[in-house]
């Protein structure tokens, strides 16, 4: 059961932009033990949500975007706006594809092109309108990005990791990311999200959200499914490209590691 002092510390969480207008909590008396009913007030921005059982929580595939000329140069990406290349447009459509035999009920996207252009293309096969969300953004790069390995190497060093180039800090893309997936939890309740972002930002939120989670690269166009049971966040399916088949699967390059309808964007 959901009590009350762990639903607003994560109202919190997902609301941070409300916090400076935060005015008043309400809650109502428990209508019975299976169906509780809270009225939150931030301000101008009132959350009306239905708690039921745990295990009535939302189920999120993360997925990675399709590929880019610059995964296969080995190019750090970042927050540069690059977009899908052939290969890409062909792994989205195969995911697409994989997607359309399923029911999913929304699509949320980071803003730079390749995510977005891979969730379009989902959303046109699947008939469900992409929403874009800046905390699913790529982690910033800083002066490595555009660059390859070699790259890197020759300017800055070996140790290049170790020097101060500008990237956004790990725990920053998980703080953002950890707000974005508490929040679609509470607003889509027994519901099938989807959500197109990173390799970076999916690798350092699994490895911040899950314990024991293992460190590895995804896949272009990887699914990886997330849900909450008792209070716990937990993987049912990770990194998976089954929809390419080996031939495609085999040309899937890293990201920033350091990855029928209109689709419609909705900011």
């Amino acid at each position: 059961m959901i009590e009350k002092q762990q639903i607003f510390p994560i109202l919190l969480q997902a609301c941070p932009s409300y916090l400076n207008r935060y005015e008043t909590y309400i809650e109502q008396n428990y209508e019975n033990e299976e169906e509780r009913l809270l009225y939150v007030d931030i301000g101008d921005f009132t959350v009306h949500k239905m708690i039921k059982e745990d295990n009535d929580m939302a189920t999120i595939a993360l997925i990675r975007h399709g590929s880019t000329h610059w995964n296969k140069e080995g190019r750090a990406q970042g927050s540069a706006d690059i977009s899908l290349d052939q290969d890409g447009i062909r792994q989205a459509e195969l995911l697409a594809a994989r997607l359309s035999m399923e029911d999913w009920a929304y699509i949320y996207s980071s803003p730079l092109a390749r995510a977005k252009e891979t969730a379009l293309i989902i959303g046109e096969a699947i008939g469900v309108d992409v929403h874009l969300d800046d905390r699913l953004r790529e982690r910033f790069g800083g002066l490595i990005e555009g660059t390859t390995e070699a790259e890197r190497v020759a300017k800055w060093g070996a140790a290049w990791i170790e020097s101060d180039l500008g990237l956004e800090p790990i725990e920053q893309v998980q703080q953002r990311g950890k707000a974005f997936l508490e929040e679609i939890m509470l607003k889509h309740p027994d519901e099938k999200v989807l959500v197109v972002a990173h390799g970076a930002f999916i690798q350092f939120n699994m490895v911040h959200l899950l314990a024991d989670f293992p460190i590895m690269n995804f896949g272009n166009t990887s699914m990886t499914l997330l849900t909450k049971l008792d209070h716990q966040w937990t993987c049912e399916l990770h990194n998976c490209t089954q929809h390419l088949g080996e031939q495609q699967a085999s040309k899937i390059n890293i990201d920033l590691s350091g990855q029928k309808g209109n689709g419609i964007l909705k900011t």
